[in-house]
């Protein structure tokens, strides 16, 4: 087991040392209750026979647990910044105390106070990525990446792809980085890194669906190129103006997820979801293993206390069927179909699906006929050893949805709580953006990211074509890196390369444009199937200021900080310590900002 000093709060549920103490004071009083029918038994014979019968019965229906001392379980001293041991997080006794406390009012009141500081230093180890696997056991699965390189003007002047604004890469990467585990560099994805961050004055102001914004900057990694930052931000719903919701809740309960940073963490993370349904709200909860069972049909959102009895009994065993599980959680999502309203299965899994339809072939077909529903998707990804991103990644891109890796009860806050607008609710749908550029003023460029997410040029105009979904209030983030023609400057940067092309900005007759390029986005509203088109001139002038110059400086750092632990061929001089230096210089550092510090810092060794 790695020892891991950062901090997540599924193991501070009350950071109070009262909470420790009278947590263990609740377990013993379990321990010392005895059973009603007990003192029933006193025949010596009737007693050895129940003996008999616990005996060959239990093994095959409990699990059992690791071995306790007599003087109860050990407490975490978190002063100390020790973890709650394994064994512990197994107990169900213990786990049922700290659920209770998890849904407690002071669990809502816990102090804001830790901040940035506390994710930093002092806290308490996580509960350990894979407790029950054996030592070395991995077969974690991602996506093959081929890094995108620089390409011509002349040959290649449009740049095509469907916008992510998934996080799973960053938040699995972070888990990564913290247990000191091996990145696998198909692992990296930066352009989920760069839109795990919040960015200002992305978003519209008036009551557009979409406003487009885009700015220049030096490169920092490349003296020859500059930078082009691109950015798409949805609408903000109020809360109060939010349509009512129909979910499906499919959960993971085969074997693999036996274990309390999967099955454990997804029940104290609907807790966290589930105090924030309406009435009007209608769930439904699906779990899958060998066999697929329908366990809440159609509840208000405001029965808490009866949707979270049901996802508390949850239990993992057996394989996994992943295919049955969706097909019935689809058909649940329409029985319950709300007309104008927002319709989801949200899935929480490890992805190890070993029976039933196991490809991604397989998998792509069956989630793009289901998606024809209306129904969106949300894919929530737990755990590590046997995680196939891989699997999550395609069902999500496939099946108009997101992706998110919960690696922590804080991020299950982020995902489920904060941004539960932006995780949960489509405002525009098959998302593409297409850039034009210019050859008179870029020679060539390069998309940083987005390779899993590339189209054909062609694929722009075409509404059959899958792009990505944004959610109320979602930012997403591209950046190029551009080489200036020959003579041509942008952001301070003079071209030297010749410029050998007839094309000029499509036609002959556009030549002399002061234009860098073209920004185009289309999009679909959720219950339409022809998209909408917006457009964007990015001309010298707009070089990159004040909120914008922040954004950039943001973004380019992450960009760093990803090529570096990818040793990109195309990363030049970017290293951690540059990367490092330029969040260190923003000002009013988030938390999250401050965390990528800390990361940062962790990768470069120092």
């Amino acid at each position: 087991m790695k020892d891991n000093k950062y901090t997540r709060l599924a193991d501070k549920i009350e950071p109070g040392e009262d909470f420790v103490q009278q947590t263990m004071e609740k377990l013993k009083g379990r321990k010392q209750k005895k059973p009603a029918w007990l003192p029933a038994l006193t025949s010596l014979t009737a007693v050895a026979a129940f003996v008999l019968v616990l005996a060959l019965v239990l093994p095959y229906i409990y699990k059992p647990v690791n071995e306790r001392t007599e003087s109860g379980l050990p407490a975490p001293d978190i002063q100390a910044n020790t973890a709650v041991p394994v064994e512990v997080w197994e107990d169900a006794d213990y786990m049922d105390v700290a659920m209770e406390a998890a849904e407690s009012e002071v669990y809502d009141g816990f102090s804001a106070a830790l901040g940035a500081k506390t994710m930093m230093y002092g806290m308490p180890a996580p509960m350990p990525s894979g407790a029950f696997l054996p030592e070395g056991y991995n077969t974690e699965e991602y996506s093959h990446i081929t890094e995108s390189g620089f390409k011509n003007v002349a040959t290649s002047p449009l740049s095509t792809f469907a916008i992510d604004v998934d996080t799973a890469g960053y938040s699995a990467l972070r888990r990564k980085l913290l247990e000191g585990d091996t990145l696998p560099e198909s692992s990296i994805r930066i352009e989920e890194m760069i839109n795990y961050f919040s960015y200002k004055e992305l978003n519209p102001e008036d009551e557009s669906d979409i406003k487009l914004s885009a700015a220049l900057g030096s490169c920092p990694w490349n003296e020859k190129a500059a930078l082009m930052f691109v950015a798409a931000g949805a609408k903000k719903i109020r809360t109060e103006d939010l349509p009512a919701s129909n979910l499906v809740l499919l959960v993971d309960v085969s074997g693999s997820m036996d274990s309390p940073d999967k099955l454990g963490l997804v029940k104290r993370s609907l807790a966290l979801m589930v105090k924030n349904l309406r009435a009007c709200d209608r769930v439904s909860v699906v779990t899958y293993s060998g066999r697929e069972k329908v366990v809440l049909e159609g509840a208000p959102g405001d029965e808490y206390t009866r949707i979270m009895d049901e996802i508390n009994a949850l239990n993992a065993s057996g394989y996994t069927n992943g295919e049955k599980g969706i097909v019935m959680a689809y058909e649940l999502a329409e029985k319950y179909f709300v007309k104008g309203g927002n319709n989801r299965v949200i899935i929480m899994t490890d992805g190890d699906y070993n029976v039933g339809v196991t490809s991604e072939a397989e998998l792509v077909e069956l989630i793009e006929q289901k998606k024809q529903t209306g129904v969106f998707l949300s894919v929530l990804g737990f755990g590590m050893g046997n995680y196939k991103d891989s699997k999550l990644e395609m069902l999500a891109d496939r099946g108009n949805g997101t992706y998110a890796y919960i690696d922590s009860i804080t991020e299950a806050r982020k995902v489920m709580v904060e941004e539960m607008g932006a995780s949960f609710f489509t405002v525009a749908k098959d998302v593409k953006i297409q850039v034009e550029f210019n050859p008179d003023y870029v020679a060539s460029y390069r998309l940083i990211g987005y390779e899993n997410r590339a189209l054909n040029d062609e694929d722009f105009a075409d509404d059959t074509k899958d792009g990505g979904e944004m959610g109320s209030g979602h930012t997403v983030v591209a950046l190029y890196e551009v080489i200036p023609a020959q003579n041509a400057v942008i952001a301070g940067v003079t071209g030297t390369q010749a410029e050998d092309s007839a094309l000029r900005y499509q036609t002959r007759t556009s030549s002399g444009i002061e234009e860098i390029a073209t920004v185009s986005l289309r999009y679909k509203q959720p219950d339409k199937d022809v998209s909408e088109l917006m457009s964007l001139a990015v001309t010298p002038d707009m070089d990159a200021q004040g909120a914008g110059l922040r954004n950039m400086q943001l973004a380019s750092a992450i960009a760093e900080f990803g090529m570096t632990l990818r040793n990109s061929e195309n990363r030049g001089t970017a290293s951690f310590d540059m990367a490092f230096k330029t969040v260190q210089g923003l000002d009013s550092l988030t938390n999250e900002e401050t965390e990528l510090l800390y990361l940062i810092s962790k990768a470069r060794g120092k």
